[in-house]
């Protein structure tokens, strides 16, 4: 039987252990690390953001400044108090800062406010105001910045009920003159009646005109009477009625516009020879014979 000594039987593997202890050291500082970056990290954005903080005060003070400066020309010669008021709204704009309307009284300050933001197209000028001038503010730009994007979702944030109507009425008006309504997924009556009546005008179909409602029948042939594409002077309607080509300047051949004829001498654009005497209109107009005769 073979025999143990004591050191032998106490002897106990330790390198698992000791690998066990490196690992957690080594966990505790890859963890502390972390943090650490993590501190640091969000020290250096806290350094970040007070320096473009104060930056952007430093620049609002010399706009200011610059403002005060620009404030004191402009009143200069003003004798009375709403003059110097207008002044400050006025370099307002021109300096586009709210900061500058400081100072205003309620009145003026309200409606330099307002032009400031309307200026900058940015409702968010309008927290400077409260309650009810606030929404006005608000719903005034938003309105307008509608109708610059052509945009009915920007409608939607707008507080008056009757403006937000109006903002959706204009913006469908607008998207349907300019086409716009397929492209921006608009399917509204007046976007389909405007649709058919551009179709008649770049078709130049002036009886089309006519199958549309008064304001759009007006409409329309109130655009093909700009329209002359034989360039004889007369528009699309003119030689609609005349029963004259609009792409031909002299529909009768006879030397003679179909302007000439219906506004110059009284003869008729359809005939060439109003006399019949065998000589054309225009010939005997040349040759200073009387047309009629």
């Amino acid at each position: 039987m073979p025999e143990f000594s004591q050191e032998d039987f106490y002897d106990v593997d330790t390198s698992s252990e000791e690998v066990s202890e490196v690992g957690g050291r080594r966990n505790v500082l890859l963890i502390g690390g972390g943090v650490l970056g993590v501190v640091v990290l969000l020290f250096g954005v806290f350094l970040t953001r007070s320096f473009l903080e104060q930056r952007g005060a430093s620049d609002l003070m010399h706009v200011l400044e610059n403002a005060e400066d620009a404030i004191d020309q402009v009143s200069n010669g003003c004798v009375d108090d709403a003059c110097e008021q207008s002044a400050r709204v006025e370099v307002a704009r021109a300096y586009a800062e709210a900061a500058v309307c400081e100072g205003l009284n309620e009145s003026f300050f309200v409606s330099c406010v307002s032009l400031v933001a309307y200026d900058l197209m940015d409702e968010k000028i309008c927290k400077a105001l409260d309650g009810d001038d606030r929404r006005a503010c608000e719903d005034a730009v938003l309105l307008i910045l509608a109708l610059d994007e052509v945009d009915l979702n920007v409608c939607d944030d707008i507080f008056d009920e009757e403006i937000r109507e109006s903002c959706e009425s204009q913006v469908i008006g607008t998207a349907a003159i300019d086409g716009q309504c397929e492209a921006l997924g608009i399917r509204d009556e007046r976007c389909l009646t405007e649709e058919r009546v551009r179709d008649v005008i770049s078709r130049n179909d002036v009886a089309g005109c006519y199958g549309f409602g008064t304001e759009d029948e007006v409409y329309c042939l109130l655009m093909l009477d700009l329209a002359d594409d034989d360039g004889d002077g007369l528009s699309v309607v003119d030689e609609y009625h005349l029963g004259t080509s609009d792409l031909m300047a002299d529909t009768d051949e006879d030397g003679l516009t179909d302007f000439e004829e219906e506004v110059m001498h009284g003869t008729d654009p359809l005939d060439p020879d109003m006399d019949g005497d065998g000589f054309l209109d225009g010939d005997e107009v040349r040759g200073g014979y009387d047309v009629l005769s």
